[in-house]
């Protein structure tokens, strides 16, 4: 069981990535950068693109969006303990880039929470990930 944001935890996702169908619906690639704040600062990078999408350690260099949050904000996200529109309202996840690249790739990212289902499934929560109180709209960070 691959631990939350471990080299093995990426592989997981990319091999889940690779194994699933590529995204229809997509009108241009799309290149995301998740970046885990902190002093256990973690970088990793999503690619979307119609051929199919992947998953790599490290910011990409060329990447259309940035998500910003604490490590146990982005456990919370990917354990789904909470959601993007909540934490993004209570201030504990921040968007950097094109928001107009994002709401034409809605249909495209929304399929990607079935494609990783089997690895958070499957995800072991590191030191720190473990959120009691999981972002809502009226909290802060």
């Amino acid at each position: 069981m691959p631990e939350f944001l471990s080299s093995e935890w990426i592989d997981a996702l990319d091999a889940a990535a690779r194994d699933a169908p590529p995204p229809a619906g997509l009108p241009r690639p799309l290149v995301v950068d998740y970046v885990i704040a902190g002093e256990d600062r973690a970088v990793y990078h999503v690619t979307v693109a119609s051929t199919g999408v992947r998953v790599a350690a490290g910011p990409a260099p060329d990447a259309d969006l940035a998500f910003v949050t604490d490590r146990p904000t982005a456990y919370a996200l990917h354990t789904g303990a909470a959601i993007a529109q909540d934490a993004f309202a209570a201030g504990r996840l921040k968007v950097r880039g094109d928001l107009n690249v994002l709401i034409g790739a809605r249909p495209a990212l929304a399929a990607l929470d079935d494609v990783f289902a089997g690895v958070r499934a499957g995800t072991s929560p590191g030191p720190g990930d473990y959120d009691p109180d999981p972002p809502h709209p009226e909290a802060g960070p």
